[in-house]
């Protein structure tokens, strides 16, 4: 059971890092444009729809994560 723990521990940890990864690029490529909506359209366009268009889903996963990488304590970060 512990090692099933493991997996699904590093699994997470792997998918925040694959999606942190692809913020990073999107930053780096389109001068450091801090639009979330913008990165969320080219990264998973269904995503983008269900939060934008149809209203029914916020991603606050994926909000948390650009939060986390374009701030630190109310300066934005430069990629």
């Amino acid at each position: 059971m512990n090692n099933l723990f493991n997996i699904k521990e590093k699994s997470k940890e792997l998918f925040k890092k694959n999606i942190q990864d692809n913020m990073i690029i999107f930053l780096k490529n389109h001068n450091n444009e801090i639009s979330y909506k913008l990165w969320l359209y080219r990264f998973n366009i269904e995503e983008y729809h269900f939060e934008y268009t149809l209203k029914n889903r916020t991603n606050s996963y994926y909000h948390n994560l650009w939060d986390e990488l374009i701030e630190d304590n109310d300066f934005i970060l430069v990629y």
